[in-house]
């Protein structure tokens, strides 16, 4: 709310401030844009309030699972009858409904979501002509997201529930190192396997820009050992550089819309971004991602998530077994599944925890950019910095 009110006040172009970075009508542009993104956030936050009230008020999440148990038995009975086998489906299975009332909620959430995913990308993005997404492409992505999320979660979920049934008194920390385990095998699955998925990935052909960045990591002793540039240009005209990877194991990823005239392999002149930065720009740009490295901020914020998460785990320890706490959420007592247990409580009964925890998130956030905006400024690459924002 205090940015929009910025927007909104400041609506003359600081010549003095940005003659030197920024033209009027760019000025302008960012403006307006950030007006109706913050007028798009204010329509989202009052929506999903009416929606998450309707959910408590009509007790909906009982009833999804009373439904899902119904769909469970009918699937069961249809599978027995044509293949002779119930291939797992059992209404009597606490983790078998639960991940049919997964899918089921992933299935209505896609369709729940879209017209908001719709406006943003084919309104707001394309009125300032950031958005590059043909409808068919946007379509296929959000159908391709749901099933690979499902695969996902879904033997997670099942895991998970079964260490809880199991795991006795301190099923917590078993839990907790569960999905510490999966965060971890997440973080370098997902780069290397899941990414690639969605979007085209090439190493960046020899340049000289490559070879200035590979210096420039040297100089830092970050150890870079591929470099990479993702076809961004397909989604949108906005662009971003990031690292990942373990050790002295480094990847970087640039967008092909950071890097002007960049055309990608196999394809012609007339495809060549447009905009983009120029090689110091995006050396500036590199180094404030070498900062991030430079200061650990990543494994503060993996250690601080962790933390977050084990906590978590044991306040939910102590109420599981409550059951007069899941009645009003329409269950009848006893029968409240684990997985809807801990939902509840994590996304329900923790909503002030989360406010908070969010919002000393936000600030820590903007500490580690501010210092790693400092740290390449102290390599010299402050007014390249600013330009390249």
């Amino acid at each position: 709310m205090h940015m929009y009110k910025v927007y909104k006040k400041k609506s003359k172009y600081p010549a003095d401030i940005l003659k030197n970075i920024s033209d009027e009508e760019t000025f302008n542009k960012s403006r307006l844009y950030a007006i109706d993104k913050a007028h798009f956030s204010f329509f989202c936050d009052i929506y999903d309030l009416i929606f998450d009230s309707s959910i408590l008020y009509f007790r909906l999440i009982g009833w999804a699972y009373y439904f899902s148990k119904d769909v469970t038995s009918n699937i069961r009975s249809t599978l027995i009858t044509h293949t002779g086998y119930s291939l797992g489906f059992d209404p009597s299975s606490e983790i078998s409904v639960s991940l049919v009332m997964i899918t089921l909620y992933s299935i209505f959430s896609f369709f729940e979501r879209l017209p908001r995913s719709l406006y943003h990308n084919f309104v707001i993005e394309e009125r300032y002509g950031f958005n590059n997404q043909t409808l068919g492409f946007f379509l296929k992505d959000k159908v391709k997201s749901v099933i690979l999320s499902l695969v996902i979660s879904l033997p997670i979920t099942a895991a998970l529930t079964r260490i809880i049934q199991v795991g006795g008194d301190y099923f917590y920390v078993i839990a907790y190192l569960f999905l510490l385990a999966v965060t971890l095998i997440m973080m370098f699955i997902y780069p290397e396997f899941i990414a690639p998925l969605f979007d085209r990935y090439e190493l960046l052909p020899e340049s000289p820009l490559r070879e200035k960045i590979y210096a420039l990591a040297n100089k830092v002793s970050f150890p870079l050992k591929k470099l990479f540039v993702v076809e961004g240009s397909k989604r949108s005209a906005h662009s971003n550089a990031y690292f990942y990877g373990f050790g002295s194991n480094k990847r970087i990823v640039l967008f092909d819309t950071l890097i002007h005239g960049f055309v990608f392999p196999g394809k012609t002149q007339e495809d060549a971004v447009k905009k983009g930065c120029s090689e110091s720009e995006i050396e500036a740009v590199l180094c404030h991602e070498f900062g991030h490295w430079k200061y650990g901020h990543l494994l503060y914020h993996l250690g601080i998530a962790q933390a977050n998460l084990f906590f978590l785990f044991l306040i939910f320890s102590s109420f599981i077994n409550a059951d007069s706490l899941f009645m009003p959420f329409g269950f009848l007592e006893g029968e409240t599944p684990i997985f809807i247990k801990l939902m509840i409580i994590l996304q329900f009964l923790f909503l002030p925890y989360n406010t908070l925890y969010g919002y000393l998130s936000t600030y820590l956030t903007r500490v580690f950019e501010f210092q790693a905006d400092r740290f390449s400024v102290g390599l010299g690459f402050a007014a390249q910095l600013k330009t390249a924002l």
